[in-house]
């Protein structure tokens, strides 16, 4: 716990969904003798789109939105903290959580084995992984080069999974074995993103408490404490820009993959078929799928879904097909998307036929990670009782839990 120990006290933190579509910013209050989040207020700001992907503009106009987020935040604070009887000096702690198109992660797997049994030390682990921690920088520094984006540095690394004699255990240390497995998380960003995300923070905070995160580590994290009965399933994150997909069997991540085409994907094909900007191609996929505007219209945007399908669905099928090997796949998966026509890629999920049958031999189970299914565990004051918002009730989690 991050926490100080005093007896029946909250502690307000805020954390930041930094996505390559929007960014949202929360005022996070956590107890010490609750393992729930409130949220007390929170923000949206959406990124500009363009009609064609340009790095540099979008990460522009990221730093512009997360500026205007944390300025609605520091504007707001006072107040929301005087409602909620808090010392507006109490704020320590700010959580900064990247969407994959900022960052790259990667996992090792290592496995030691001994005919003689052994006492497992942290010194023990740590030398041993050294090999794995190597590689597996390398790896990610290449992805990032591969990208064009400069100044490569560690974000994240972390034992996700140790299992002791094939048994999982949370602390390792002391016990004596025969045979230890290692599983190992890594997440790197460039050095620029992540001094200009943290000058702007620091300027309008006057903080230099930041922590900076993986949203796949976060959402792997939190989906595996909420969903404890399900130990293989897929997890799957449609942002603006790139799909990511995590395989997890029994518990822990064996396989990641990304591909380019996002929710803006969609939008981006709509626009340049019918000829038309961005937020107009938005807004007519949107009223199809709400069954409203004409039926010209429908007919127009239906041809042009059923083209961009195929596309989609293309890099979709390789990266199961690659993540299957022989074995079948785990027929859940957990699905978060940042959009308002979601809808779109769960029946394109759902209704592929390929996917289901030849690679999990049956179809799909679905599992959309909206807000209400969080409600357990993060919950809002607002007047209208709205369900927290998914990317941030995650990220507030994975903060409580840290």
């Amino acid at each position: 716990m991050f926490f100080a120990k005093k007896a029946n006290k909250q502690f307000p933190f805020i954390v930041f969904d930094i996505g390559s579509a929007s960014i949202s910013a929360a005022i996070v209050v956590a107890d010490e003798k609750n393992d729930a989040v409130e949220i007390i207020y929170q923000t949206r700001i959406s990124i500009n789109s363009h009609r064609y992907l340009n790095y540099e503009r979008l990460f522009s106009a990221m730093l512009i939105a997360l500026k205007a987020a944390a300025e609605n935040i520091e504007q707001n604070r006072l107040r929301i903290f005087s409602e909620n009887d808090f010392n507006p000096k109490n704020i320590k702690d700010i959580f900064c959580v990247f969407s994959s198109l900022w960052c790259v992660y990667g996992i090792s797997a290592e496995n030691f084995i001994k005919e003689k049994s052994f006492i497992v030390s942290e010194r023990f682990i740590s030398d041993n992984i050294k090999n794995s921690e190597t590689e597996l920088k390398e790896l990610l520094q290449n992805k990032l080069n591969q990208n064009n984006i400069p100044d490569p540095i560690l974000m994240e690394k972390n034992i996700i999974q140790t299992l002791l004699n094939g048994y999982n255990v949370n602390k390792p240390y002391g016990k004596e074995i025969n045979r230890i497995d290692i599983t190992l998380f890594m997440s790197m960003i460039s050095d620029e993103i992540r001094r200009k995300v943290r000058d702007i923070i620091e300027k309008i905070f006057n903080t230099d408490n930041i922590s900076y995160n993986s949203f796949a580590l976060a959402s792997f994290s939190v989906t595996r404490d909420v969903f404890s009965a399900e130990k293989d399933f897929l997890l799957m994150d449609i942002s603006g820009e790139v799909s990511d997909i995590m395989l997890i069997r029994d518990d822990v991540i064996v396989k990641t993959s990304t591909f380019p085409l996002g929710s803006n994907f969609l939008i981006r094909k709509t626009a340049e078929a019918l000829n038309i900007i961005p937020e107009e191609a938005h807004s007519l996929i949107r009223l199809f799928f709400e069954q409203k505007g004409s039926n010209a219209e429908h007919q127009d945007i239906r041809k042009t879904l059923i083209a961009i399908k195929e596309e989609w669905l293309y890099s979709f099928r390789k990266i199961l097909s690659d993540f299957a090997g022989k074995l079948s796949l785990p027929k859940t998966i957990f699905l978060l998307v940042d959009t308002d026509i979601a809808s779109w890629f769960i029946d394109t999920i759902k209704n592929d036929e390929f996917s289901a049958y030849t690679l999990t031999q049956q179809q799909f189970t679905i599992v959309e990670l909206r807000g209400e299914i969080f409600r357990k565990y993060c919950y809002t004051k607002n007047k209208d009782k709205k369900d927290c918002d998914s990317f941030l009730a995650i990220e507030a989690l994975f903060a409580r839990k840290v």
